[in-house]
């Protein structure tokens, strides 16, 4: 099979070995707010962020849990 192959699909999970990802940073800025940055693509002008209000920070990493736990029990 080539690139060139109809048939081909990305979402195939048998031949695709190695997932693209973005880089992602997480830190916070001089508030105390959370920071969630992606790296920019190679069409983009800059890096997407998220800025989480600190008084919010754990309503956020408690549905983060959540997902988390969801997508472990779905495997």
């Amino acid at each position: 099979m080539n690139d060139d192959t109809e048939d081909f699909s990305w979402r195939d999970t048998d031949s695709v070995v190695v997932r693209q990802q973005d880089a992602i940073a997480v830190y916070s800025n001089p508030d105390g707010d959370l920071v969630i940055r992606r790296r920019r693509s190679w069409d983009e002008e800059d890096d997407v962020w998220i800025v989480v209000a600190q008084t919010q920070i754990r309503t956020v990493i408690n549905a983060m849990e959540k997902v988390l736990k969801e997508v472990q029990t779905a495997r």
